[in-house]
């Protein structure tokens, strides 16, 4: 009998330590998810924004990068740390485009043969456009209460299609690069293509 009590006492406390550990059980659990219904308070008790998780999707006109700054350092650091950041997603972004762009282009247009001069055009729009990063914005910025820097980037496409429009018009007039049969209006048609979201 005192065996069957030991067991079922046992069970009992498994039970309700299974229980509780399911059920987010203890404050000191190191989660910063906050209870449903509840928001998380950053530095001067302002509610973190909802893109520091969800990073707003991209439209017709606009790329977003949500990227840190870090935790170390003055402010002014950690906003040059989320710039810097900000920067090589944003060339990231313009190299994997770009890619696409001369991709398809090379298909559609079926200059595939032509490999060195889109090669050469290729690297010719992403050197200019990732030089470019006046079309890339801070618009928000958010501070957790443990002092880490968040900040929302814009990129405005259109100075995107601007840069490449330029360098596909400067490549087509060199006469260097006649060979390669670029058709502009080809090219500027997949480019509105490919830069939809």
């Amino acid at each position: 009998m005192k065996k069957f009590l030991f067991i079922l006492m046992f069970l009992l406390a498994f039970l309700g330590f299974v229980t509780n550990s399911f059920a987010g059980g203890g404050s000191d659990s190191g989660s910063t998810a906050a209870p449903a219904g509840s928001q998380i308070l950053g530095m001067y008790d302002i509610p973190m924004p909802e893109w520091v998780h969800i990073v707003p999707r991209e439209t017709g006109e606009t790329m977003f990068f949500v990227v840190t700054g870090g935790s170390d350092g003055s402010t002014a650091r950690k906003e040059t740390n989320a710039a810097s950041r900000s920067r090589s997603e944003h060339s990231q972004y313009i190299s994997g485009k770009t890619d696409v762009l001369i991709r398809n282009y090379a298909e559609l247009s079926g200059i595939v043969g032509n490999t060195q001069e889109l090669i050469d055009l290729r690297e010719g729009i992403i050197n200019r456009a990732s030089g470019n990063s006046s079309g890339l914005r801070r618009s928000e910025h958010w501070i957790s209460a443990d002092g880490e820097y968040w900040g929302l980037f814009t990129y405005d496409k259109a100075s995107f299609k601007s840069d490449i429009t330029n360098e596909v018009n400067s490549y087509i007039r060199n006469s260097a690069a006649a060979a390669a049969s670029i058709r502009a209006d080809e090219f500027f048609q997949e480019m509105e293509r490919v830069l939809q979201p």
